[in-house]
């Protein structure tokens, strides 16, 4: 893999995590404003399930670190 190749894949797996970054962040911020238990554990499920996606993005920044 070429350098150029390598910039751009780095940079769209970045782009995504700071995506999913997003989410996390969104999602605790509305689960510490919300009331009820119900709506916390939804934003907190949504958090989770992002937690998830962002380790995965991690994997896949050290795999292209290995081609």
């Amino acid at each position: 893999m070429g350098i150029d190749e390598f910039q751009k894949r780095a940079s769209d797996v970045a782009a995504e995590l700071n995506n999913v970054l997003t989410v996390i962040l969104g999602n605790i911020s509305l689960a510490k404003a919300h009331t009820t238990i119900e709506e916390k554990d939804e934003n907190l499920t949504v958090a989770e399930r992002a937690c998830l996606r962002a380790a995965d993005l991690v994997r896949k920044l050290f795999n292209l670190g290995e081609e």
